[in-house]
């Protein structure tokens, strides 16, 4: 039996893995893919959103939409799309993201890395698990992270000009 399929349900899973959790210095988010909404995580993002676990799974689908700076989503989904589709346990993807915190109207950005949590008995993953640091304590990081986000959004925005450079 391999280490994917030890557990008999994510909540076991999940229950068992709490502990070490609160000890990752990060935040940890465990999402079930479908639907995409959150089912953990650990105190220190609840603290940062403002909210508790509870309300974290009232907001569900839209936990998304209410935290992340969607505009920047289409470099995340085709790597997470590929991590899904590999369907490697071993594999993870690692991207930057923009998180709206408690009490703040600015978005702070956070250093992400996601891997596959749980999959069913078929081997089609069935729940992520992510771990996000905040880059804004390193002063230097938000503001290249910020040029090359405006850069990668002109050259997208400009592709077909730039296409049309003899």
């Amino acid at each position: 039996m391999n280490k994917q399929q030890s557990f008999k349900s994510v909540s076991d899973k999940i229950k068992h893995f709490t502990p070490f959790a609160e000890m990752i210095p990060g935040v940890l988010i465990i999402h079930q893919l479908d639907p995409f909404e959150p089912l953990y995580m650990s105190s220190k993002g609840l603290e940062l959103l403002g909210v508790n676990l509870n309300e974290l799974k009232e907001i569900g689908k839209d936990y998304h939409q209410k935290f992340f700076n969607n505009d920047h989503m289409s470099d995340f989904l085709p790597k997470l799309n590929d991590l899904l589709e590999i369907g490697d346990p071993s594999e993870s993807i690692t991207f930057f993201q923009q998180v709206r915190l408690k009490g703040r109207m600015d978005w702070a950005w956070h250093l992400s890395s996601t891997r596959i949590f749980m999959m069913d008995k078929g081997g089609k993953p069935t729940h992520i698990i992510t771990v996000s640091q905040a880059v804004d304590q390193m002063k230097h990081i938000p503001n290249k992270a910020e040029r090359l986000l405006n850069e990668s959004v002109f050259f997208k925005e400009n592709l077909d000009l730039f296409l049309s450079l003899g």
